[in-house]
């Protein structure tokens, strides 16, 4: 199953029920934190650990998942060549900035209230 992230403002969710955090390592050395489903260990949203600020939340665990338009896709090196989406920017994975990323797309992000 692909899922393809949308970044938040950490303070813009809120997270209820119960959830399981895993720390791991990326390739380059930085933390990120994974919370996931704690009884189908989904991943639902993961953080960096030094950017704790904005988040990545799986669109394919939303209700309605419709209103999320990609601006960028990233770690397309190992992706399954179907799985790349056309015409949709490619950052490569030592250039994600999640923070850079939020500004980005909340400036193209449909109206939310």
């Amino acid at each position: 199953m692909f899922s393809f992230p949308v970044i938040a403002r950490t303070a813009d969710l809120t997270v209820t029920g119960e959830v399981e955090i895993e720390r791991l390592a990326t390739r380059s050395g930085r933390e990120i934190d994974h919370t996931l489903c704690p009884h189908c260990r989904c991943r639902v949203m993961s953080r960096a650990v030094a950017t704790p600020d904005y988040l990545s939340l799986r669109a394919g665990t939303l209700d309605d998942a419709s209103w999320v338009v990609p601006i960028v896709q990233t770690w397309v090196e190992s992706a399954i060549p179907w799985a790349v989406i056309p015409g949709v920017r490619v950052v490569a994975w030592k250039d994600f900035d999640y923070a850079a990323l939020g500004r980005e797309w909340r400036a193209t992000a449909p109206p939310f209230g």
